[in-house]
């Protein structure tokens, strides 16, 4: 790769982003910020299914969550925590990439194609000037959580794929039975054609039919 290849016409060089780097970049730029993240042996389609299921799957797998309560156009949520504290987050949401900002937290979620799977990280920080310092003194208990709810998170995406694989199955197995009912009832008008071409037969050779 030569500068060519980096550079922008005005000499300034150029990175390319998945959104997973992207996500730490942001971190990066947010004093306390924790990224978590994983590798699940599952397509990206699934593992943003679940992602972008605010309303129904957030709640399941971030522990402190309670509720959240969409708009109607999607670009907004009332959170509700489970000790009842509300905030008004502003949403951005797209295949691969979320980012939810309320007055003093900042969330946010990423996922890209890797070979063996999909990589997953989220987000999350305060926007208040101590969130630097806070970050630092609480960052042990934020990894335990993180990792727990990056477990909750792969069994809900593996619970979706089975769900949708045994949906499948009963579509599949229904297809198969309403077929079987059509050769059953071929097979059960069959005798009377038999009927009919040993009728047709007997009447060729000059035999009297019975």
């Amino acid at each position: 790769m030569n500068s060519d290849d980096i550079l922008q016409p005005g000499g300034w060089p150029v990175a390319e982003f998945d959104d997973v780097r992207a996500l730490r970049v942001l971190a990066a730029t947010v004093p306390g910020a924790a990224v978590h993240e994983t590798v699940l042996d599952s397509p990206l389609e699934e593992v943003w299914a679940v992602a972008a299921d605010l309303a129904g799957a957030m709640p399941r797998w971030l522990p402190d969550i309670h509720s959240v309560q969409l708009s109607q156009q999607g670009d907004e949520a009332i959170v509700v925590g489970h000790t009842r504290l509300r905030a008004r987050f502003d949403i951005e949401l797209r295949p691969g990439w979320c980012l939810m900002q309320s007055r003093f937290l900042l969330g946010g979620m990423a996922a890209t194609e890797e070979p063996d799977g999909t990589r997953f990280a989220f987000l999350g920080a305060f926007r208040v000037p101590a969130a630097g310092p806070l970050g630092t003194v609480i960052r042990p208990l934020t990894r335990r959580l993180g990792r727990r709810s990056l477990r909750r998170f792969e069994s809900l995406v593996r619970a979706a794929a089975a769900s949708r694989a045994e949906s499948d199955g009963i579509v599949a197995a229904h297809g198969e039975w309403s077929s079987g009912r059509s050769d059953i009832a071929g097979e059960r008008r069959h005798p009377t054609t038999i009927a009919d071409e040993w009728s047709e037969a007997t009447a060729e050779q000059g035999h009297p039919q019975r």
